[in-house]
């Protein structure tokens, strides 16, 4: 692959990424109107107290790293179209690190659950459709 078309494919990447981030941005605010997804989990999957002040710490912990890796994304952002190409790598790094924080909080949340719990959070991905562009989750 040339290092045109690498840099072409990158890019379309990063605009697709950059869409899905700017549609979680509202989503995220309509989320913390109402409470966020913490208690709509907590109800769906019928979580003990244990378990929900288990999931308190996970989404402490969760948002403490994407606040910061989504920080370093905007200063990346901000650098990379004003002065140049050579930041397109560490912030193609910086999405992919995103969406590794991500995955691994559901994949906390997936430990302190139980197994029909395990199996009812897995119905409830698909059904908020939350790799899709235009997610719009049903509640």
């Amino acid at each position: 692959m040339s290092k045109q078309r690498f840099y072409i494919v990158v890019i379309v990447i990063l605009v697709l990424v950059n869409i899905f981030f700017l549609f979680s941005i509202n989503h995220r605010n309509d989320h913390h109107r109402r409470g966020g997804p913490r208690n709509i989990i907590i109800e769906r999957l019928s979580l003990d107290d244990k378990q929900i002040e288990a999931y308190d710490i996970l989404i402490k912990d969760h948002r403490i790293l994407s606040k910061e890796i989504v920080k370093e994304i905007y200063k990346l952002r901000q650098s990379y179209f004003i002065n140049s190409d050579s930041l397109l790598v560490p912030l193609s790094n910086s999405y992919i690190e995103l969406e590794r924080i991500n995955k691994e909080h559901i994949n906390d949340i997936i430990e302190i659950c139980t197994d029909s719990q395990i199996k009812e959070f897995k119905v409830f991905i698909q059904e908020q459709n939350l790799f899709s562009p235009n997610r719009h989750p049903k509640h």
